[in-house]
């Protein structure tokens, strides 16, 4: 390596395991890079980072985590978050870090529960602003069967339900079914 900042930015990729990371750097011809990426402790050592970054995620974001283990999702994305980003070592920075990349997930169900939790978490910290939330399925039993282990709810078709996050609104959390059917009161816990 010709210089520190390269010779960083490689170790980095290497450590993180970033897909391609290795085809794109120059050859390697420092000795010690190269038994490096052929070693077993670089693969415990990403491993181990892993794990950590899920615990901080399950610690900050505890509907989210739940959700996407349920959905079978949860080590796969933790994994991309790991490898993508230069994630905080502050538990509630990774937390928040996380739940971002998780509000753009192009699953609905996914897409919800992180925008709530961030909202929830932005709120907590002082937020004055209101938060829309919007669920294509009823949110109350999403949680009823996250915390009963029960099968989660299908969307419902022609019926959106949006939820409210302020400092404004009791308890934190409101939530209104719309749509030109009668729902299904609606209880929020946060």
């Amino acid at each position: 390596m010709s210089t520190l900042a390269e010779y960083q930015k490689t170790m980095l990729s290497l450590i993180k395991g970033r897909a391609g990371a290795l085809e794109t750097m120059p050859v390697m011809t420092d000795q010690h890079l190269i038994e490096l990426a052929r070693s077993r402790g670089l693969g415990l050592l990403r491993e181990v980072a892993v794990w950590w970054r899920g615990f901080a995620v399950e610690s900050a974001c505890p509907w989210t985590a739940r959700l996407l283990k349920k959905r079978g999702s949860f080590q796969s994305c933790v994994e991309a978050f790991y490898r993508e980003q230069n994630v905080s070592p502050y538990v509630e920075k990774a937390g928040e870090q996380f739940l971002f990349k998780m509000s753009a997930s192009p699953e609905p169900l996914v897409f919800a529960m992180a925008r709530l939790e961030l909202a929830l978490m932005r709120v907590r910290q002082g937020s004055p602003d209101e938060y829309l939330v919007e669920w294509d399925r009823n949110p109350e039993l999403v949680f009823q069967a996250l915390r009963s282990g029960s099968e989660l709810a299908e969307a419902e078709p022609g019926v959106r339900y949006e939820m409210y996050v302020s400092h404004d609104v009791p308890e934190l959390v409101r939530c209104e079914c719309v749509t030109t059917e009668p729902c299904e009161p609606f209880a929020a816990h946060s």
